[in-house]
């Protein structure tokens, strides 16, 4: 039968194990809570087109949305502060003008990994090119 100290030592080490599973676990991470729907506020150095709302909406591991003309949907993931949506299904209706503008530099922030952070009730997703500003309505 092990010593004390071997138990000890044994139990630790699980705890330990435990702990960096969970830190390395999709979906177990501490980072920002993006359940909810989100509705773009402002966004730089793009306007925002008046009468097309981009509105995102985030539950189960999945985004959806519209950004004026398509919608569309697909898993998505934060890690180390990144969002994460690698595979992106939209519907393909043509949209020219404002509307197809703003779609196309939305899904661009979106395919880019962009920084994400949430101070309460808003929402910053931040890329290279594109600073998107939600506010969050449900």
């Amino acid at each position: 039968m092990p010593g004390l100290e071997a138990v000890v030592k044994s139990r630790v080490w699980l705890v330990i194990s435990l702990i960096g599973l969970l830190t390395l676990t999709p979906g177990c991470s501490s980072g920002p809570v993006l359940d909810g729907k989100w509705t773009a506020t402002s966004a730089a150095p793009q306007t925002l087109v008046a009468d097309a709302a981009i509105v995102l909406t985030f539950a189960n591991g999945r985004v959806s949305g519209n950004a004026g003309c398509n919608t569309f949907n697909g898993p998505v993931s934060v890690e180390a502060g990144t969002l994460k949506a690698p595979r992106l299904a939209s519907t393909m209706m043509f949209c020219e003008g404002p509307r197809g503008q703003q779609e196309t530099w939305v899904m661009a922030l979106l395919s880019a990994s962009p920084a994400v952070s949430v101070d309460g009730d808003t929402m910053v997703l931040t890329s290279a090119a594109t600073t998107l500003t939600l506010r969050r309505t449900s």
